[in-house]
């Protein structure tokens, strides 16, 4: 059976993960002149970028090796504390944000990233970031922007306080204070806004928003 190939930057491949990233190989930028370098399909470093002769499985998908979670719940008297901790493992996103934001060529037109100013500009120079002649290759399928999006989050945590109602009111069994926070922190090496997502490519995604509530629970 052949290899199922699309034009994009992941490709169905007999014996491979799904969503695996099918691209020329990243090998950084030379120090005496700046130029990006790849590559070859033998794994030579060439200046040369070709995405027909070069591209190759990286054996690096998308889509999580290992999802899980795990939390905690905590009482003391009349004092609760509970949480919610999610996970995904070797899981890899190209982030094209950065595709933006490192590439001098639209310097007046866009934000540029602090990285700019670790870029190469006199020979002997090392950095990862190509020099200033070198724009537009932001483009490019390869792995420069192809991240490890691994994470932890913090799904949830609620801090509670519950009362004894009919101290209050015969009526009233309990009444019970509590706050609540959903992803209030997450740890990560992915550069982007938000490594949960579901796409091979995040671009500037809106991120899983911070949301923090007050609540009155009151049991009759």
């Amino acid at each position: 059976m052949s290899d199922f190939q699309g034009t994009g930057s992941t490709r169905l491949t007999v014996g491979e993960q799904f969503g695996s990233y099918s691209l020329v190989r990243w090998a950084g930028v030379d120090p005496a002149n700046g130029q990006p370098l790849y590559l070859d399909a033998n794994g030579n470093i060439t200046n040369v970028y070709n995405l027909a002769a070069n591209r190759v499985n990286t054996g690096k998908s998308f889509i999580p090796k290992y999802t899980g979670g795990f939390g905690a719940n905590i009482s003391y008297k009349n004092l609760s504390l509970s949480s919610l901790f999610v996970f995904a493992a070797e899981q890899y996103r190209i982030n094209s944000s950065f595709g933006i934001l490192e590439d001098n060529g639209l310097a007046g037109f866009a934000n540029q990233s602090v990285t700019v100013l670790n870029q190469w500009q006199n020979p002997g120079d090392v950095s990862a970031i190509p020099g200033v002649n070198y724009t537009g290759i932001r483009t490019r399928l390869d792995t420069r922007y192809l991240e490890d999006a691994s994470y932890l989050r913090l799904r949830n945590v609620t801090l509670a306080y519950t009362l004894d109602g009919q101290k209050l009111n015969k009526a009233i069994s309990s009444v019970r204070f509590y706050l609540q926070a959903q992803n209030m922190l997450t740890w990560t090496k992915y550069r982007g806004f938000d490594p949960e997502s579901n796409q091979a490519s995040n671009f500037f995604d809106y991120p899983t928003p911070r949301q923090f509530t007050f609540g009155l629970d009151i049991n009759l």
